[in-house]
């Protein structure tokens, strides 16, 4: 990275200098290389600088920097991006770059669209961004494949990218990079990789983590520096301590600053193969029947509307459907006014005592049709929710920040028998799963009794 004016830490050259040794016929010693360490330490520096030799030094002809989440996607690009414009060097390598401003969005090398995020050098050298679920199913191939965010990696992803990248094997020299921070419950793929790495006879795997012995306590300051190589370098003792210990669970804060993994296979509260199951892509809405929850996150930085009706045709189904989900909180009463004049719900539905409940007179003034729930009465919609998604009553279109947001909560108990719903990953959002549950308590509370209702042939919301 000296290039472009930035070095490694100590223990980023250390895992570069591991990922890139060579055999004597010249190809890399590993064709896996798997990196798992807490957040903030570097990660994202060692994934750029590996991405800049392969484009620009390597002559690798096509690189795929892969996430489970756009966003994680969209932000690597645009460091990547800065990284190549602020360099003189990188970017007169870059297609079509003639002496322009570097910040000329029109150099037909850099394409920043949502459809498609790379950067193409003039020699051809390719590299791309992209979430997994654009595959479709079909895997990924090139000379350099990234895999971040490898907690969320599927078995069926590896399995439909393997072949592909075997066959390349053979005349090209391709390698596999799976980076994280400690697995899941559900990460059953990354704790294969990780056993593969654990064992000696791994030739082909180039395996680094960074973790506290699992019997760490979490509040021991050497367990904090075990974990972490950024510590006091790009992490302070201070934000540690007053930031992240005091305001996390434990179990979250061992995993996410400790990098100690949770038990494989345990709990999921809302596993993603039954939210999966009950997914139909023609499901609709009887449009007499419709609620609006709304949720806000607790640190007001995005907002969520979900619909919850009916399903058309069928009674004893639910649909439900993530109309709205934007950044900010200005938004919310204007959109759901518009619903409203559109769609006549029979409620919009707020936890008063939730974030959202601060945009109450806001509603009010755009005379919504509010129905406020009550602390206990958001508990009780949350067993509801558990009660209706375990019993397969409910049926949804397959969008991916919502489902994403109902496989990432897990409960936190309230009192003996009460719960609510609690974020596994704190860096995914649950806030369509909050609406979606205050949704349903308003749904459950005026629900017509089964037999007498009468349904419409349906409507799907065009939410965005």
């Amino acid at each position: 990275m000296s290039v472009t004016g930035a070095d490694c830490d100590p223990w980023q050259a250390h895992v570069l200098d591991g990922a890139l040794g060579e055999r004597p016929d010249g190809r890399w010693t590993a064709f896996e290389v798997a990196l798992i360490v807490p957040r903030q330490n570097g990660k994202n520096f060692i994934l750029e600088a590996r991405e800049l030799a392969g484009l620009f030094f390597f002559g690798e002809k096509e690189i795929i920097h892969s996430a489970h989440r756009l966003d994680t996607a969209r932000d690597a690009f645009r460091k990547f991006e800065y990284r190549v414009r602020s360099t003189p060097a990188l970017l007169e390598q870059v297609q079509g770059y003639v002496g322009q401003d570097p910040w000329d969005r029109r150099i037909p090398g850099i394409r920043t669209g949502a459809g498609e995020m790379s950067i193409q050098l003039a020699n051809g050298n390719k590299i791309q961004w992209k979430t997994r679920s654009e595959t479709g199913g079909r895997g990924f191939t090139g000379d350099l494949i990234i895999l971040d965010e490898a907690l969320y990696l599927s078995t069926e992803e590896v399995a439909a990218m393997m072949p592909t990248m075997a066959a390349r094997s053979m005349e090209g020299n391709p390698q596999i990079w799976y980076t994280s921070s400690a697995g899941l419950a559900s990460s059953e793929q990354l704790a294969r990789i990780r056993e593969r790495g654990l064992d000696e006879a791994e030739e082909r795997l180039a395996y680094f983590e960074w973790s506290a012995p699992d019997d760490a306590d979490s509040d021991d300051i050497d367990a904090w520096y075990i974990a972490n190589p950024g510590m006091g370098l790009r992490i302070s003792e201070e934000y540690v301590a007053e930031s992240e210990y005091q305001a996390m669970e434990d179990e979250q804060f061992r995993r996410e600053r400790l990098g100690i993994w949770a038990p494989l296979g345990g709990e999921q509260t809302l596993s993603a193969g039954q939210w999966e199951k009950q997914t139909d892509k023609d499901s609709v809405a009887d449009v007499g029947s419709i609620f609006f929850g709304v949720d806000v996150t607790p640190s007001r930085d995005s907002a969520a509307i979900v619909a919850v009706a009916v399903k058309a045709n069928d009674t004893s189904k639910i649909h439900v459907e993530l109309i709205d989900y934007r950044v900010g909180t200005e938004w919310v009463a204007p959109r759901l006014r518009q619903l409203q004049d559109g769609w006549n719900p029979r409620g919009i539905v707020v936890n008063m005592a939730g974030a959202a409940g601060t945009l109450i007179p806001e509603f009010r003034r755009e005379r919504l049709k509010i129905m406020q729930i009550t602390s206990r009465e958001y508990l009780q919609a949350c067993a509801l929710f558990l009660d209706r998604f375990r019993t397969g009553t409910f049926s949804h279109i397959g969008q991916e920040n919502f489902s994403e947001a109902v496989v990432n909560g897990q409960k936190k108990m309230k009192g003996d028998s009460l719960f609510t719903w609690a974020q596994v990953d704190p860096s995914i959002p649950i806030c369509p799963l909050v609406a979606a549950t205050c949704g349903l308590a308003g749904f459950e509370k005026k629900r017509k009794p089964e037999g007498t209702e009468k349904v419409s042939k349906g409507w799907r919301i065009i939410g965005l």
